[in-house]
């Protein structure tokens, strides 16, 4: 190790020797030969204070070696003549007394013929003295006869890095940089530590780089001298095959021995163990460079090897995108400069459109590896800016992307990238775009998932219409299409919610609830991280459970509220959420909850710009005005005059002007006819059965009024009677919800019910565990942890004494008046 500070470490030689052979084995740079010197000149001088070897053995080895009288060690190096001087030097020594014990050391032993290692070795064995060998290739130590092998000892680059203690007796209170940090960035690297030293001794640049940066990585890869240093201490060693290894392990701070075939993984660990030895750190089946040399090498890698270096990083980029990490592919072309090549990888794996299924997790890891110039620069890099945007629920920002490059460019994607949004916008497509969005959902060339997405934007537009015909079969051809896919989860995750939310809309209530149950299965395992999905299937879930009876409560609906003003909604779930946020906010008497979700939604459609939602607010404005007169002034600045061309507006709200209409005494047969009609038309049976009971309540028809009471207990859709209920006497209701054991849910609990031994969280869980539900739907259903569930469960079984759900569902059912 080359310094001007003095560092005694020849202890390690003399521990080393054991049976007289000693082997230093490392890279150049590991300080061998300086290490030999000190233990040489040790070893004389403690030869020399003895005082009891013969004047005649003196002169005979001075004679022997040339050298001065008292001088008993004999160096060699193994690039000179040396047979004859260490020929000399050995009949010398046989006259000496036992109790000499000269050492010999030769230095650069990889530079000795084979034929000349076996002479020097037969010559040596047997002789009395000590021989130390120093070479760069750990693996020449193998060429030692196996006797002298066993007998003797190794010692590798790592046991002659430095130790904490040596770089403390270095560096102590000589750097800005603390010695444990140096000792941490270097490892105890000796060429490092050594050019550091020195460098700081010649008050070099590199001190004042030290001074002013943190951590020495930035000052070594920012120096050219130590850089230039490296590099030729390496480049001794290295042939070009090796140096090409090294710097695939610079791309990134660590590589899974994985990336690489079984042919590579032997290369580079020959490299790593025989020249890199030091240098290195393995952690778990991963390799990485120290950072002080990983980093200086990547810039030796574009300054000496532009091209090569250029080359390697494409040839691994490609590699890791063909095997799915399109993370660590994009981030390698980035590295090396490959802006333009990292975003033709965006589409070069499976197309623009196909990046929709990725988790969003996923995506924001891939966007955040770029800037806003890429943005701007790139069409792939700006659509995989709009799918985060509005996975994330900024609409408004996919729209200002959208609107960019729509323009420019005439790309299907594009387009349907503009349909998708304004179907989040709550606009209504004009009949060129979807004639459009036809063509291309019936256009079997396409490839699948433009297929898929287009006949997905059709079937959402036909719900939000209340043509569920026309959605039913767009949903179907966009499963065909997916199915042509092997990789298609995603997508087919969000058919089987807009399946289900068809099927609770047709009235099938066991249907929509298989279909939930299989897609929080699906949640569970492939999206637990995906708001957008967690919130719509949520969504559908408490619109089926208001349908069969069953209000949230205010705190539950509020939270999910609240996720889905963060998320991306298409604007029939928006209307469905707050429709039935409003609904449980007037049953537990909750006009402030109301309201501050009202401010909420007014806020967001200035950024969403919801066609639809002005309306809407004003229609549950209304309602809400009707429940609580006496906050007219609270309410008043949400209502809108009342839409004149009703029928022209989405489902739900035709069925809220109907529902307002009823309330205050101004709906006509006509009307109701109408939207029962287009109903009927667009097999939308649930709407439909909402005109049959108003007009038949309303006319009272009671042979109408009988069927549907039939269809009802068939089906158990109670929640119908909710929306009737003022139409219907007190005998009527209470029947109902008795006949369906609905009465608590329905109505306000009654006074003085024992409410206090569960919590209500605790009373969700239970109910849930009493409908048959497993923990991980329980926690699907209450958006909490499964965890989160079986500590509920383990409080309800300790407070009722019980050891089971079974047992907990027995004794509830037996003595809670609030549980049924």
């Amino acid at each position: 190790m080359t310094s001007p500070m003095e560092l005694d470490r020849s202890h390690l030689i003399e521990v080393g020797l054991r049976q007289g052979i000693l082997v230093l084995a490392a890279p150049t740079g590991f300080g061998k030969t300086r290490l030999m010197t000190q233990h040489k000149a040790h070893r004389e001088r403690a030869l020399a204070q003895l005082g009891t070897l013969r004047q005649q053995g003196r002169e005979a080895v001075s004679e022997a070696t040339n050298k001065r009288p008292g001088q008993d060690c004999l160096w060699i190096d193994g690039g000179a003549p040396m047979f004859e001087v260490l020929h000399r030097f050995l009949a010398a020594l046989k006259p000496l007394s036992d109790t000499i014990q000269p050492c010999i050391y030769i230095d650069n032993w990889q530079a000795i013929s084979a034929d000349m290692r076996q002479r020097v070795l037969s010559a040596v064995c047997g002789a009395p003295v000590d021989l130390v060998i120093a070479t760069r290739d750990p693996c020449d130590a193998q060429l030692l006869p196996g006797a002298d092998v066993v007998l003797g000892r190794i010692l590798t680059a790592r046991h002659l890095r430095l130790n904490f203690s040596d770089v403390e007796h270095l560096f102590n209170g000589k750097l800005s940089i603390s010695n444990s940090r140096l000792f941490r960035e270097t490892l105890g690297w000796p060429l490092a530590l050594g050019l550091i030293n020195q460098d700081f001794t010649s008050g070099d640049k590199l001190l004042a780089d030290i001074v002013h940066r943190e951590t020495l990585v930035d000052a070594l890869a920012a120096d050219i001298h130590l850089q230039s240093a490296l590099w030729q201490a390496l480049s001794e060693v290295l042939s070009w095959a090796d140096w090409q290894r090294l710097l695939t392990l610079t791309l990134f701070p660590s590589l899974e021995r994985s990336w690489f075939d079984s042919f590579e993984q032997g290369a580079i660990d020959e490299l790593l163990h025989r020249y890199l030895s030091g240098l290195f750190l393995e952690m778990e089946g991963q390799l990485t460079l120290l950072p002080i040399v990983r980093k200086a090498l990547v810039h030796l890698g574009f300054r000496y090897f532009e091209s090569d270096y250029r080359q390697v990083h494409l040839q691994l980029a490609q590699r890791r995108a063909e095997a799915g990490d399109i993370a660590a592919g994009i981030s390698l072309m980035l590295s090396c400069g490959e802006r333009s090549s990292a975003a033709h990888l965006l589409s070069q794996h499976g197309g623009l459109l196909e990046w929709i299924r990725h988790g969003l997790g996923n995506l924001e890891q891939i966007l955040a590896l770029f800037d806003d110039r890429d943005i701007k620069a790139f069409p792939e890099v700006a659509w995989l800016y709009v799918i985060v945007n509005f996975k994330r629920g900024r609409v408004d920002q996919a729209r200002r992307m959208v609107n960019r490059y729509w323009r420019d460019q005439d790309a299907f994607e594009w387009n349907l990238a503009d349909a998708l949004i304004r179907l989040y916008e709550g606009r209504i497509l004009d009949r060129q775009e979807l004639d459009s969005l036809r063509y291309a959902s019936l256009d079997q060339g396409s490839e699948p998932y433009a297929t898929a997405l287009a006949n997905n934007i059709l079937a959402l537009v036909a719900l939000q219409q209340g043509e569920l015909q026309t959605a039913s079969k767009c949903l179907d051809s966009a499963r065909v299409a997916y199915n042509r896919e092997l990789e298609a989860e995603y997508g087919e995750t969000y058919l089987d919610i807009h399946q289900a939310h068809l099927a609770l809309l047709n009235m099938q209530g066991e249907l929509a609830g298989a279909l939930l149950t299989r897609v929080a299965g699906q949640v569970q395992t492939y999206f637990s991280q995906d708001l957008s999905i967690r919130i719509a299937l949520q969504g559908v879930k408490r619109e089926l459970a208001f349908c069969q009876g069953l209000l949230p409560p205010v705190n539950a609906i509020g939270q999910l509220v609240y996720k889905l003003n963060r998320s991306e909604a298409w604007f029939d779930l928006y209307a469905s959420i707050y429709t039935l946020a409003a609904r449980s906010a007037m049953h537990h008497d909750g006009p402030q909850e109301l309201l501050v979700w009202l401010a909420k939604a007014s806020q967001d459609s200035q950024k969403r710009r919801l066609a639809y939602l002005e309306t809407l607010l004003s229609y549950l404005a209304r309602l809400a005005l009707l429940r609580w007169p006496e906050r007219e002034s609270s309410f008043q600045p949400y209502i809108k005059p009342v839409a004149e061309q009703p029928l022209s507006m989405p489902w739900r709200l035709q069925q809220l002007h109907l529902e307002w209409c009823d309330l205050t005494g101004q709906a006509s047969d006509l009307l109701c006819l109408t939207i029962a009609e287009r109903a009927q038309a667009g097999a939308h049976l649930y709407l439909y059965t909402y005109c049959q009971w108003l007009i038949a309540l309303r006319n009272h028809d009671r042979p109408a009024l009988a069927a549907l009471w039939q269809q009802l207990d068939e089906q158990g859709w109670v929640g119908m009677v909710w929306l009737v209920k003022h139409r219907l006497s007190a005998e009527e209701l209470s029947d109902c919800l008795n006949r369906h054991n609905r009465t608590r849910l329905l109505q306000q609990p009654a006074a003085g019910a024992d409410t206090s031994l569960l919590s209500g969280r605790e009373v969700s869980v239970i109910e849930l565990v009493r409908q048959g539900h497993r923990n991980k739907q329980i926690a699907l259903e209450l958006d909490i942890s499964e965890q989160t569930v079986k500590f509920h469960l383990k409080n309800i079984f300790r407070k009722l004494g019980v050891k089971g759900r079974r047992q907990a569902v027995a004794v509830l059912s037996a003595g809670l008046p609030n549980f049924q």
